[in-house]
């Protein structure tokens, strides 16, 4: 059995803005996972069938291409991880790595929608996170270009 996840442990972005009767219900959904160094929790094209929740430990966030993959970033404690897939139903475009032992909770995806069907307040905390990754997207495009941009500055005649 996995040793049980505290309450400091259980904060996070998609809890944070939801009523405590709302967050005790999604926390007795929530499974708990160890998962060892060097393990995929959402593998690119792959349909997720869970939300994670990452409780401690590192996870390298990572777009494949046909050459190589393009670091995004690194998600740590309090990162939810497969929520735009599960409310789009698309498949992910990015691969989420563990870098080192990670403690993390799974949430079902049935149970989750379930959740989110009856009590429709959730939409909100979902909302708050995807806004919070859209932005930092649109960050990691802004950087992109400019480094891109100095690079071709600099090769130009």
């Amino acid at each position: 059995m996995e040793p049980a996840i505290t309450s400091r442990e259980s904060a996070n972005e998609l809890y944070a803005p939801l009523p405590p009767e709302i967050v005790e219900l999604l926390r007795e959904c929530e499974s708990p996972a160890l998962l060892k160094a060097g393990m995929l929790l959402i593998r690119h094209g792959e349909d997720p069938d869970h939300l994670v929740i990452v409780h401690s430990g590192e996870v390298r966030l990572s777009l494949p291409s046909r050459e190589d993959s393009v670091f995004l970033g690194t998600a740590g404690p309090g990162k939810v991880l497969g929520l735009r897939c599960l409310i789009s139903g698309e498949r992910p475009d990015i691969d989420a790595l563990c870098v080192c032992d990670c403690r993390v909770a799974i949430i079902s995806k049935s149970r989750f929608m379930d959740l989110v069907k009856s009590h429709p307040e959730i939409y909100f905390a979902i909302a708050k996170v995807l806004s919070s990754d859209l932005e930092l997207a649109e960050h990691h495009l802004k950087t992109t270009a400019r480094v891109y941009a100095r690079r071709s500055r600099k090769n130009s005649c």
